[in-house]
């Protein structure tokens, strides 16, 4: 099976009865290709959803949401890592999301190593790294984070050689 994430974003703000509809739509496709929802992430605007899938492939994904009409997203094929001792009690507590580019494959090779940005950093900064999404082809990564803000997570990232493309703290939605 094959870890995937979907990346949407919403010219209107989400709302529950919207999301809730989405997913009734969308259940009885994903279980036709094989597809399972681990968890997604809602922005706190509610105008970006981040959907993570296990399913056989990324195409049975693009076909499951296509055939529910749900809109189309970024859609990729990812190893998921757990920072070393974080329990799912520290996943659920995480609440800032970090979607960072590299230019070069492997400069996410730290955190595909339980590794942090700079750990001395995150600690003036009260940053704990929770779970990275990293891409099969080593060039995108989004983290999840405990932090009091996305500011400090921002501040954390900004010397880790990477394009930072969103930091935002976001609601947890589970099966």
């Amino acid at each position: 099976m094959t870890e995937v994430m979907v990346e949407r974003s919403f010219p209107e703000p989400l709302t529950d009865e919207v999301m809730s509809i989405s997913l009734a739509r969308t259940l009885g496709c994903m279980e036709l290709h094989h597809v399972v929802w681990r968890r997604s992430f809602l922005s706190a605007d509610r105008r970006e959803l981040v959907c993570h899938f296990t399913a056989r492939d990324a195409e049975s994904v693009r076909l499951s949401l296509r055939q529910a009409g749900s809109p189309p997203g970024l859609v990729w094929s990812c190893t998921v890592h757990d920072a070393p001792g974080i329990a799912e009690s520290d996943l659920a507590e995480a609440g800032i999301y970090a979607c960072c580019t590299a230019v070069e494959p492997g400069r996410f090779e730290a955190q595909l190593a339980g590794e942090s940005p700079d750990p001395s950093c995150m600690a003036i900064h009260r940053v704990m790294s929770v779970r990275s999404y990293v891409s099969n082809d080593r060039r995108r990564l989004i983290g999840l984070y405990r932090s009091r803000d996305a500011e400090s997570v921002r501040i954390v990232l900004q010397g880790g050689g990477r394009a930072i493309e969103r930091v935002w703290p976001y609601r947890h939605m589970a099966p």
